[in-house]
């Protein structure tokens, strides 16, 4: 099991990592999702990558990047 936090530990609130998703992102403007999906894991290919707006987070989600 995982937690985004040690409070959350506390508090009962894991991350079940049974249920963890990856999804693989390309570079460009735009293809960050505005709403992050809970126990997903985005991959960011190397490029350059442009947001437009506010980027809103579950639980159990990550953004990182694939080098």
């Amino acid at each position: 099991m995982y937690s985004s936090n040690r409070s959350g530990v506390q508090n009962g609130n894991l991350c079940n990592t049974e249920n963890i998703r990856v999804i693989t992102i390309s570079p460009g403007t735009g293809t960050l999702p505005n709403q992050l999906s809970s126990h997903t894991i985005y991959l960011l290919e190397p490029g350059n990558y442009i947001t437009t707006g506010t980027i809103n987070t579950e639980k159990c989600n990550a953004i990182v990047t694939k080098n």
